[in-house]
């Protein structure tokens, strides 16, 4: 149910499931749920040598369930962002990010293969290590003035490849909140 669950060697709460624990000499036992991203992902038993547990005890227990939920959730978090990262990487689009200053913060394989440029040798450094300075600057600045206003842009850009050659990038730009 999402609550904490709490039965006694008295009740019959459970039925006979919980049998083989009075068996063991135990009186009291509570079901705490571990919850990640609102389901409940375990269940921390815990049992007791009398027939209720000390208030406090059960409040410790609470904030426990609530701290190891935070860690289920964490982990299964950085698992989601692994998977995505793995996949960005993988891509065979070119994939780069950078800051609202346009400072390349990260760059996959398809990206450093059409530029021509390491990873190394563009993280830190501004996008326009890539600008072509004698194209029209209106696709430059649709593309300044949609990312301004927190809108997509979507063009073709002629960029320098590190080796001096130019090459026609059809791309996607989304500002990032």
């Amino acid at each position: 149910s999402g609550n904490m669950q709490l039965a006694s060697i008295n009740d019959n709460t459970f039925g006979n499931v919980l049998d083989s624990v009075w068996a063991k000499g135990f009186q009291a036992m509570a079901a705490i749920p571990l919850s990640a991203h609102s389901q409940v992902v375990a269940v921390l038993h815990a049992y007791c040598q009398t027939d209720h547990f000390p208030p406090m005890f059960l409040t410790i227990l609470g904030r426990l369930s609530g701290r190891l939920g935070l860690m289920v959730q964490a982990g299964l978090d950085q698992e989601r962002l692994e998977l995505m990262a793995a996949a960005m990487e993988a891509s065979s689009s070119a994939i780069v990010i950078a800051d609202a200053k346009g400072v390349i913060e990260w760059g996959n394989a398809a990206f450093c293969r059409s530029s021509g440029y390491t990873a190394d040798e563009v993280l830190g450094r501004r996008l326009n290590l890539l600008d072509v300075k004698d194209q029209g600057g209106t696709e430059f600045d649709s593309l300044k003035r949609a990312l301004v206003s927190g809108q997509t842009w979507h063009g073709e850009m002629v960029e320098r490849r590190k080796d001096g050659s130019l090459y026609t990038v059809d791309q996607t730009v989304t500002p990032m909140q």
